[in-house]
Protein backbone atom coordinates (compact mmCIF):
# COMPACT_ATOMS: atom_id res chain seq x y z
CA UNK A 1 0.00 0.00 0.00
CA UNK A 2 1.01 3.54 -0.42
CA UNK A 3 3.19 5.25 -3.07
CA UNK A 4 2.82 4.73 -6.85
CA UNK A 5 5.05 7.24 -9.12
CA UNK A 6 2.78 7.90 -11.73
CA UNK A 7 -0.31 8.37 -10.23
CA UNK A 8 1.26 10.20 -7.51
CA UNK A 9 2.84 12.86 -10.52
CA UNK A 10 -1.06 13.07 -12.09
CA UNK A 11 -2.66 14.11 -9.00
CA UNK A 12 0.13 14.95 -6.32
CA UNK A 13 -2.42 15.86 -3.62
CA UNK A 14 -4.90 13.10 -3.63
CA UNK A 15 -4.63 10.14 -1.74
CA UNK A 16 -3.12 7.09 -4.03
CA UNK A 17 -5.49 4.52 -2.71
CA UNK A 18 -8.79 6.06 -2.71
CA UNK A 19 -8.15 9.12 -5.46
CA UNK A 20 -9.52 11.56 -2.13
CA UNK A 21 -8.26 15.12 -1.34
CA UNK A 22 -7.16 14.16 2.05
CA UNK A 23 -3.51 14.94 4.25
CA UNK A 24 -1.32 12.44 3.61
CA UNK A 25 1.23 10.37 5.22
CA UNK A 26 4.68 10.10 3.69
CA UNK A 27 3.74 7.47 0.90
CA UNK A 28 1.10 9.93 -0.33
CA UNK A 29 -2.00 7.16 1.57
CA UNK A 30 -4.45 9.09 3.87
CA UNK A 31 -5.54 7.76 7.33
CA UNK A 32 -9.15 6.07 6.49
CA UNK A 33 -7.09 3.60 3.84
CA UNK A 34 -3.69 3.15 6.08
CA UNK A 35 -6.21 2.25 8.60
CA UNK A 36 -8.01 0.04 6.67
CA UNK A 37 -5.21 -1.63 4.90
CA UNK A 38 -3.04 -4.56 5.86
CA UNK A 39 -2.35 -5.62 9.64
CA UNK A 40 1.18 -4.52 11.28
CA UNK A 41 1.69 -1.91 10.06
CA UNK A 42 2.81 1.51 11.92
CA UNK A 43 0.75 3.97 12.94
CA UNK A 44 -0.24 6.42 10.10
CA UNK A 45 1.75 9.77 10.32
CA UNK A 46 0.98 13.11 8.48
CA UNK A 47 3.24 14.30 6.35
CA UNK A 48 3.56 18.35 5.98
CA UNK A 49 4.90 18.44 2.62
CA UNK A 50 2.02 15.93 0.93
CA UNK A 51 -0.55 17.70 2.58
CA UNK A 52 0.27 20.80 2.61
CA UNK A 53 -2.22 21.79 -0.48
CA UNK A 54 -5.03 20.11 1.51
CA UNK A 55 -4.54 22.80 4.59
CA UNK A 56 -4.23 25.70 1.46
CA UNK A 57 -7.32 24.73 0.56
CA UNK A 58 -8.75 24.05 3.48
CA UNK A 59 -12.12 25.94 4.43
CA UNK A 60 -10.60 28.32 7.17
CA UNK A 61 -6.79 28.23 5.78
CA UNK A 62 -5.77 30.85 8.59
CA UNK A 63 -6.85 27.84 11.09
CA UNK A 64 -4.93 25.47 8.76
CA UNK A 65 -1.89 27.22 9.13
CA UNK A 66 -2.06 27.81 12.70
CA UNK A 67 -2.59 23.88 12.96
CA UNK A 68 0.44 23.41 10.94
CA UNK A 69 2.64 25.61 13.16
CA UNK A 70 0.94 24.30 16.39
CA UNK A 71 2.26 20.47 14.93
CA UNK A 72 6.14 21.36 14.10
CA UNK A 73 6.12 23.77 17.23
CA UNK A 74 9.82 22.85 19.12
CA UNK A 75 7.81 22.91 22.55
CA UNK A 76 6.43 19.15 22.37
CA UNK A 77 7.17 16.76 19.38
CA UNK A 78 5.31 15.90 16.01
CA UNK A 79 3.64 12.89 17.25
CA UNK A 80 2.75 14.15 20.72
CA UNK A 81 1.23 17.09 18.41
CA UNK A 82 -0.31 15.19 16.60
CA UNK A 83 -2.13 12.88 19.21
CA UNK A 84 -3.27 16.16 20.86
CA UNK A 85 -4.96 17.27 17.98
CA UNK A 86 -6.83 14.01 17.28
CA UNK A 87 -8.47 13.82 20.51
CA UNK A 88 -9.83 17.41 19.60
CA UNK A 89 -10.49 16.86 15.86
CA UNK A 90 -12.57 14.17 15.61
CA UNK A 91 -16.26 13.04 15.90
CA UNK A 92 -16.59 10.47 18.45
CA UNK A 93 -19.22 8.10 18.04
CA UNK A 94 -19.93 5.98 20.19
CA UNK A 95 -23.03 5.52 21.71
CA UNK A 96 -23.93 9.40 20.37
CA UNK A 97 -25.42 8.99 17.10
CA UNK A 98 -26.87 12.70 16.39
CA UNK A 99 -24.22 14.50 14.15
CA UNK A 100 -25.43 17.85 15.00
CA UNK A 101 -24.38 16.87 19.29
CA UNK A 102 -21.11 15.28 18.02
CA UNK A 103 -20.02 18.57 16.50
CA UNK A 104 -21.20 21.07 19.36
CA UNK A 105 -19.10 18.72 21.50
CA UNK A 106 -15.88 19.74 19.48
CA UNK A 107 -14.09 22.76 20.35
CA UNK A 108 -14.96 25.88 18.28
CA UNK A 109 -18.17 24.42 17.08
CA UNK A 110 -22.02 25.35 17.41
CA UNK A 111 -24.84 24.74 15.75
CA UNK A 112 -27.72 25.95 15.25
CA UNK A 113 -30.55 26.69 12.58
CA UNK A 114 -30.12 29.32 9.58
CA UNK A 115 -32.68 31.75 8.97
CA UNK A 116 -34.98 30.29 5.93
CA UNK A 117 -32.88 27.07 5.26
CA UNK A 118 -33.67 23.53 6.10
CA UNK A 119 -31.36 21.81 8.16
CA UNK A 120 -28.92 22.59 10.75
CA UNK A 121 -25.76 24.83 10.35
CA UNK A 122 -22.67 23.81 10.97
CA UNK A 123 -20.21 26.87 12.56
CA UNK A 124 -16.74 27.12 13.26
CA UNK A 125 -15.97 30.15 15.34
CA UNK A 126 -18.86 31.95 14.32
CA UNK A 127 -18.71 31.22 10.61
CA UNK A 128 -21.13 28.63 8.91
CA UNK A 129 -18.78 25.33 7.44
CA UNK A 130 -21.12 23.04 6.59
CA UNK A 131 -25.29 22.22 6.82
CA UNK A 132 -26.73 19.19 8.32
CA UNK A 133 -29.71 17.40 7.27
CA UNK A 134 -31.76 14.64 9.00
CA UNK A 135 -33.75 11.97 6.63
CA UNK A 136 -36.19 13.44 4.80
CA UNK A 137 -34.52 17.03 5.11
CA UNK A 138 -31.77 16.19 2.43
CA UNK A 139 -35.10 16.37 -0.35
CA UNK A 140 -36.03 19.36 1.11
CA UNK A 141 -32.77 20.79 0.82
CA UNK A 142 -33.29 19.45 -2.84
CA UNK A 143 -35.94 20.95 -3.49
CA UNK A 144 -35.10 24.17 -2.26
CA UNK A 145 -32.24 24.26 -4.45
CA UNK A 146 -34.21 23.52 -7.26
CA UNK A 147 -33.83 19.55 -8.03
CA UNK A 148 -37.60 17.60 -8.48
CA UNK A 149 -36.00 14.62 -7.06
CA UNK A 150 -39.06 12.50 -8.05
CA UNK A 151 -38.16 13.65 -11.72
CA UNK A 152 -34.46 11.99 -11.22
CA UNK A 153 -35.05 8.50 -9.30
CA UNK A 154 -38.25 6.41 -8.17
CA UNK A 155 -37.66 6.17 -4.63
CA UNK A 156 -36.08 8.35 -1.83
CA UNK A 157 -32.77 6.86 -0.21
CA UNK A 158 -33.07 8.18 3.82
CA UNK A 159 -28.71 8.51 4.89
CA UNK A 160 -28.98 9.20 8.53
CA UNK A 161 -27.46 12.36 8.23
CA UNK A 162 -26.25 14.07 5.14
CA UNK A 163 -23.56 16.88 5.44
CA UNK A 164 -22.75 19.38 2.54
CA UNK A 165 -19.44 20.49 3.39
CA UNK A 166 -19.21 24.09 1.43
CA UNK A 167 -15.95 24.64 0.42
CA UNK A 168 -15.07 21.48 -0.64
CA UNK A 169 -18.85 21.04 -3.08
CA UNK A 170 -18.99 17.99 -1.71
CA UNK A 171 -22.40 16.37 0.51
CA UNK A 172 -21.32 13.27 2.78
CA UNK A 173 -23.97 10.93 3.23
CA UNK A 174 -23.99 9.09 6.53
CA UNK A 175 -24.92 5.05 7.45
CA UNK A 176 -24.77 4.36 11.42
CA UNK A 177 -24.16 0.89 11.37
CA UNK A 178 -23.69 -0.62 14.87
CA UNK A 179 -25.17 -4.30 14.39
CA UNK A 180 -23.17 -6.86 12.62
CA UNK A 181 -26.10 -8.69 11.45
CA UNK A 182 -25.87 -10.67 8.18
CA UNK A 183 -28.95 -7.96 7.30
CA UNK A 184 -26.47 -4.77 7.94
CA UNK A 185 -23.92 -6.84 6.07
CA UNK A 186 -26.24 -6.90 2.78
CA UNK A 187 -27.08 -3.11 3.39
CA UNK A 188 -23.38 -2.68 3.51
CA UNK A 189 -23.26 -4.35 0.19
CA UNK A 190 -25.70 -1.72 -1.57
CA UNK A 191 -23.33 1.26 -1.51
CA UNK A 192 -22.15 1.25 -5.00
CA UNK A 193 -26.17 1.77 -6.07
CA UNK A 194 -26.34 4.58 -2.98
CA UNK A 195 -23.28 6.25 -4.45
CA UNK A 196 -24.72 6.19 -8.08
CA UNK A 197 -28.29 7.86 -7.03
CA UNK A 198 -26.84 10.44 -4.91
CA UNK A 199 -24.80 11.41 -7.23
CA UNK A 200 -27.37 11.76 -9.82
CA UNK A 201 -29.37 13.81 -7.24
CA UNK A 202 -27.24 16.49 -6.93
CA UNK A 203 -25.16 16.30 -10.62
CA UNK A 204 -26.57 19.29 -11.33
CA UNK A 205 -25.85 21.35 -8.30
CA UNK A 206 -22.08 20.83 -9.38
CA UNK A 207 -21.61 18.87 -5.73
CA UNK A 208 -19.54 15.73 -4.93
CA UNK A 209 -20.94 12.77 -2.47
CA UNK A 210 -18.80 10.59 -0.61
CA UNK A 211 -20.86 7.85 1.08
CA UNK A 212 -19.40 6.77 4.31
CA UNK A 213 -20.51 4.19 7.22
CA UNK A 214 -19.97 4.51 10.05
CA UNK A 215 -19.33 1.06 11.73
CA UNK A 216 -18.54 -0.52 15.40
CA UNK A 217 -15.41 -2.27 16.51
CA UNK A 218 -17.42 -5.63 15.53
CA UNK A 219 -16.53 -4.96 12.11
CA UNK A 220 -12.64 -5.29 12.31
CA UNK A 221 -13.22 -8.79 12.36
CA UNK A 222 -11.62 -10.83 9.17
CA UNK A 223 -14.91 -12.21 8.32
CA UNK A 224 -16.33 -8.63 7.33
CA UNK A 225 -12.73 -7.73 4.79
CA UNK A 226 -14.92 -8.85 1.85
CA UNK A 227 -17.24 -6.60 2.31
CA UNK A 228 -15.04 -3.28 3.40
CA UNK A 229 -12.70 -4.47 0.70
CA UNK A 230 -15.70 -3.95 -1.61
CA UNK A 231 -17.15 -0.51 0.02
CA UNK A 232 -13.53 1.35 -0.76
CA UNK A 233 -13.50 -0.10 -4.21
CA UNK A 234 -16.45 1.62 -5.64
CA UNK A 235 -15.24 4.96 -4.04
CA UNK A 236 -17.31 4.96 -1.10
CA UNK A 237 -15.83 5.09 2.51
CA UNK A 238 -15.81 4.20 6.00
CA UNK A 239 -14.86 4.70 9.68
CA UNK A 240 -15.03 3.24 12.71
CA UNK A 241 -16.68 5.03 15.92
CA UNK A 242 -14.61 8.06 14.84
CA UNK A 243 -14.36 10.28 12.02
CA UNK A 244 -11.53 13.15 12.14
CA UNK A 245 -12.57 16.29 11.09
CA UNK A 246 -9.58 16.58 8.64
CA UNK A 247 -11.16 13.93 6.68
CA UNK A 248 -14.04 15.74 6.16
CA UNK A 249 -12.31 18.97 4.99
CA UNK A 250 -13.61 20.55 8.19
CA UNK A 251 -11.14 23.37 10.35
CA UNK A 252 -10.20 22.55 14.13
CA UNK A 253 -8.92 24.49 16.90
CA UNK A 254 -4.74 24.19 17.43
CA UNK A 255 -5.17 23.59 21.47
Amino acid sequence: MGYKDDKWREAPDYCVECDNFRPLNKVAVCQSCWESGPSGQEDWEEDPQHSERHYVHSPDSAAASRINLWVRSTSQTKKDAERGLARLNRLQFGREASLPKLFSSVPGYSVREVPAKVGIGVFFDGELVARCFRKHELYEFLEDSGIDWWEVISRRLLPDYALLVMAFDTLFTFEMNQKAASSVVEKLQTCDFKHKQYLRLVSKLGLRVECVYVLNDRFRKPEFEDVLDYIRSVNCSYQFEEIPLAWLGLPARTA
